[in-house]
């Protein structure tokens, strides 16, 4: 069961990565506030995918920085990713409701953040 969970977390995240880097190459219609969504997403599910293959219960939350802990309790080497994810946490809530908006800018850092934060997992996956 868990290796098929792990595939639906990777394809999910995948597909949020996919959306990210099509709309980052965009020049007039960026939309930099569902760019950082979907790195913040790429990113979590990424760690729930990791956490799964370690047979660890995957609580329902967005916090990256909880879900870190969970897994560097795993692989303590995942702390070096902790900046990375950091910066993308507030971007699961702070820019989906009126009153913040992300800068084209905070797009490219999330994107470059999941990019990495995608890269290290997947090795971590070993896919």
């Amino acid at each position: 069961m868990s290796g098929k969970l792990i595939e639906e977390w990777v394809r999910k995240a995948e597909e949020d990565y996919a959306a990210a880097a099509v709309l980052s190459r965009q020049r007039k219609k960026l939309a930099p506030d569902v760019i950082c969504f979907l790195a913040q997403q790429c990113a979590e599910k990424y760690l729930k995918a990791f956490l799964t293959a370690h047979h660890k219960k995957v609580p329902k939350i967005h916090e990256l920085t909880t879900l870190l802990k969970m897994a560097a309790e795993i692989d303590s080497s995942l702390h070096l990713i902790g900046d990375l994810l950091a910066d993308l946490n507030s971007y699961a809530v702070d820019f989906r409701y009126p009153g913040e908006e992300a800068t084209r800018g905070e797009a490219k850092h999330a994107f470059r953040a999941a990019t990495e934060t995608r890269s290290i997992l997947r090795m971590k996956l070993r896919i």
